[in-house]
């Protein structure tokens, strides 16, 4: 999932928060960085300069993986040994 090229991971991260369906611990790097944060030209979500959005974008990136690919139970894996 690319963060950088749409703005639907952090649609669904704003709306899983406001919803209530997603809980998360207090993580001041990752509060900063949502409240910098900020829509550029209408196409894509920015930082603000001299900002970042690392963990915001793995936050927004994993809840929009969640929330288009619903978990469906463990996966078999096979293990081969050697």
């Amino acid at each position: 999932v690319s963060v950088v090229r749409s703005t639907a991971p952090y649609i669904d991260l704003k709306e899983s928060i406001l919803e209530g369906r997603i809980d998360y611990y207090y993580h001041p790097v990752f509060i900063k960085e949502m409240k910098d944060l900020e829509r550029v030209a209408g196409k894509k979500i920015d930082h603000v300069p001299g900002g970042s959005k690392d963990l915001a974008d793995a936050v927004a990136g994993a809840c929009h993986s969640l929330s288009t690919n619903p978990y469906s139970g463990p996966a078999q894996v096979s293990v081969k040994r050697y």
